[in-house]
């Protein structure tokens, strides 16, 4: 094996091998798995689930409970926005479809946050009505404390000290 050969394959097994937060959950049936690097951490993946997907919601409310995440009922970046906690359920047109989103965050003390958004997309069947359907997404994002920061001053929704 050549050198440059070795060098990628380490670098390829440490990619691999890098830990990931705790807090990127993929519950049982998820297809489809995309880790990323983005933020300190994302997840992206699909399950099969019913329209409102509560079992869903629980699954990973606890998981992330038991891992020491408080639920925030307004979001890290803007806090004027009020998260799923809240509002449950949102809902907005996507071309011809109708999307349902439920968007959810938890902190931890040290100021590192977590967002799930989960979000089921409707079709107009031939009848000329939304139809629901059994795929749900799911997307987990980490940030820290200084992320946060970061992303209110970029947003305008830093507050003033």
């Amino acid at each position: 094996m050549s050198v440059l050969a070795v060098v990628s394959l380490v670098a390829t097994l440490r990619a691999q091998t890098k830990s990931r937060p705790d807090a990127l959950i993929v519950l049982n049936g998820g297809t489809n798995v995309r880790f990323t690097e983005d933020y300190e951490g994302t997840v992206k993946y699909a399950l099969r689930a019913s329209f409102p997907g509560d079992a869903i919601i629980d699954a990973i409310k606890n998981r992330l409970a038991d891992q020491g995440w408080t639920p925030s009922n307004f979001s890290a970046v803007d806090q004027q926005l009020p998260t799923s906690h809240l509002d449950g359920w949102g809902k907005y047109l996507d071309g011809d479809d109708l999307v349902h989103i439920w968007s959810g965050e938890w902190n931890k003390p040290d100021g590192h946050n977590v967002l799930y958004s989960l979000s089921f997309r409707f079709t107009v069947n031939d009848k000329g009505v939304y139809a629901p359907n059994d795929r749900l997404e799911v997307i987990g994002i980490v940030m820290s404390a200084e992320m946060i920061k970061a992303q209110r001053k970029a947003h305008g929704t830093q507050r003033s000290q």
